[in-house]
């Protein structure tokens, strides 16, 4: 079924292909708004010069492009042709218009999804950074998405070495992955969400998008390992690589009673978001933090305690003005987080953050917490914008306060990945707890 967009309230008449996932245009309804050319026949006329000069010229260009039943203007279905976007920008370039630009942004708008693998990744990267921001998508979630961009960019990279054909190869081989982690192909996938050419993983849940992400990184490995050639040897990897997180994913859903998958796209889960705020509280509602006292020449070689400054080592000292469970915060140099219990002494600007909660909170899962939340002020401090961190900056934070025996269970099984060597063959396992802990990462909101 055709239907009209507006450019600039010049219709072009558009239509949905459900098998191809493709959006086609009237490419003499484009022809018309390049030239500006209000008269239907007179287009007509152009695109058909048009066409004969590049089938003179050799351009396949003419003879990719299809035609598909449309409303024409006397109401009735009549065959018109058709581009698909990638054919479209190709029609501009051979079209003088002072319209081009403008055109291609409305076909953004439009829906045109960028091919993945034919973009430079740095680009991508950059590009993707500033639209999700834009989007109001929070900072965890973006440095999560990102990850799973790399890990379908080394997945596609090992297809390529290994005789599959990127397209239609890649989309076969993406949907035997998807299908065997949750249960459905690709395109079943987005229609639960409500989807068309929306990305997949755009909306997906942290849950789901750490499944995912499992599944391509898995098949990656499998892929390195097995050595398979062609498409029928990478299907069966494929299969293999995605059964990983499906495994994974029965277990969740077998201990938690919910299913993973979800109909919500990102707006609905947006909006779950912001419903979550009022579950948080400010770290300084719950902690209390005071700055060590002395120089950092302080410091002795032989002493018996620990001198805790902005270093990442802590230097020894001879005597101690502290004995408590804490997790230090150096206010300037690199902005480093440790996690102590008993005797020490500390730099002044360096904070000490002590439980004041009254048993609510587990000073390892505040560790965690601000592991990440300094991470962020850190990167902020590459361009320039936080030299050192101020008392606000911390008692301002917010967390998420699970229950005291879920914020153990938590801290328990982030610290089994601290302690993983990745160089162990047993890779799917590893990833199998990296799932985990992404899943717990969305619960706990470590950083928001």
């Amino acid at each position: 079924m055709d239907n009209i967009q507006l450019f600039e309230n010049q219709p072009i008449r558009t239509a949905w292909v459900e098998d191809e996932e493709e959006w086609y245009f009237s490419i003499v309804d484009v022809v018309g708004v390049l030239t500006e050319q209000i008269d239907y026949q007179k287009s007509r006329k152009y695109w058909n010069k048009l066409k004969q000069r590049l089938n003179e010229e050799g351009s396949q260009l003419v003879t990719n492009c299809h035609q598909l039943k449309m409303t024409a203007q006397d109401g009735k279905k009549r065959l018109t042709d058709v581009a698909n976007t990638e054919q479209l920008l190709r029609i501009i370039q051979s079209v003088p218009s002072k319209k081009a630009e403008p055109f291609k942004v409305w076909l953004a708008q439009v829906g045109r999804e960028r091919i993945e693998e034919t973009i430079d990744p740095e680009l991508t990267i950059e590009r993707a950074l500033e639209t999700y921001a834009r989007l109001g998508y929070d900072a965890d979630w973006i440095n999560q998405r990102l990850q799973t961009i790399r890990a379908r960019k080394e997945l596609t990279d090992q297809w390529k070495s290994h005789g599959v054909e990127q397209g239609k190869e890649y989309a076969i081989l993406t949907d035997e992955v998807t299908r065997a982690w949750a249960g459905m192909s690709t395109r079943q996938y987005k229609k639960l969400k409500g989807l068309k050419k929306e990305n997949l993983r755009d909306n997906m849940s942290t849950l789901e998008l750490a499944l995912n992400m499992l599944a391509e990184a898995t098949t990656t490995e499998l892929t390195k390992s097995e050595n398979p050639n062609g498409l029928e040897e990478n299907q069966l990897v494929a299969r293999k690589g995605g059964r990983v997180a499906g495994n994974a994913r029965r277990e969740i859903e077998k201990e938690t009673g919910k299913s993973v998958i979800t109909s919500q796209n990102a707006k609905q889960l947006n909006e779950i978001e912001i419903c979550r705020d009022d579950m948080r509280v400010k770290v300084g509602n719950i902690t209390k933090i005071r700055t060590g006292k002395l120089d950092a020449n302080a410091s002795s070689e032989d002493g018996a305690y620990p001198f805790f400054t902005c270093s990442r080592e802590p230097l020894r000292i001879s005597s101690y003005s502290y004995d408590c469970e804490c997790v230090l915060v150096a206010g300037n140099g690199d902005l480093n987080v440790k996690y102590y219990n008993g005797k020490f002494d500390a730099y002044q600007r360096t904070y000490i953050i002590e439980d004041n909660s009254n048993g609510k909170l587990f000073m390892p899962y505040l560790y965690l917490f601000m592991e990440r939340y300094v991470e962020e002020l850190r990167r902020q401090a590459i361009g320039g914008v936080i030299k050192y961190i101020k008392l606000g900056n911390l008692t301002d934070a917010l967390l998420e306060l699970p229950s005291f025996k879920e914020q153990k269970s938590i801290v328990k099984i982030l610290f089994m990945l601290k302690n993983i060597n990745l160089s162990k063959p047993d890779l799917s396992r590893c990833l199998v707890i990296l799932s985990i802990i992404r899943i717990i990462d969305r619960l706990q909101s470590l950083l928001t």
